[in-house]
């Protein structure tokens, strides 16, 4: 989980500052994927340069990923009107959210099975 929340952080920075570049400068809020690709790609590392904290790392990057999908909903309403860069970059923030989601929901469920709370 650490591996995968690192990538994903990595491949979030660098949607966010493509959208940003693609876009002209025109609005910081394209940044936006990058603020949290920042943030969970360091708590991927912590967890895994750092066992002990990997647990509370990956708790703060599913946090993290469930307002990345969260935020990404509203695209979905902006769907009527095609697919400029906006939609484009917030389908693909969904899709990272969901990514990092998914599995580590399952690791969660995984972990609780074995009795490891």
């Amino acid at each position: 989980m650490p591996r995968l929340s690192l990538n994903i952080g990595i491949a979030m920075i660098v949607l966010g500052l493509l959208s940003y570049l693609l876009s002209g400068a025109a609005s910081i809020t394209a940044l936006i994927p990058t603020f949290l690709g920042i943030v969970i790609a360091a708590l991927g590392w912590v967890g895994l340069t750092n066992p002990k904290a990997s647990r509370h790392a990956m708790h703060g990057v599913m946090l993290l990923a469930l307002l990345a999908v969260l935020g990404s909903l509203r695209v979905f309403g902006m769907l009527g009107g095609g697919f400029s860069l906006a939609v484009v970059s917030q389908l693909l923030m969904l899709g990272l959210g969901l990514a990092l989601l998914i599995p580590g929901i399952q690791s969660f469920i995984k972990a609780r099975q074995k009795g490891g709370a």
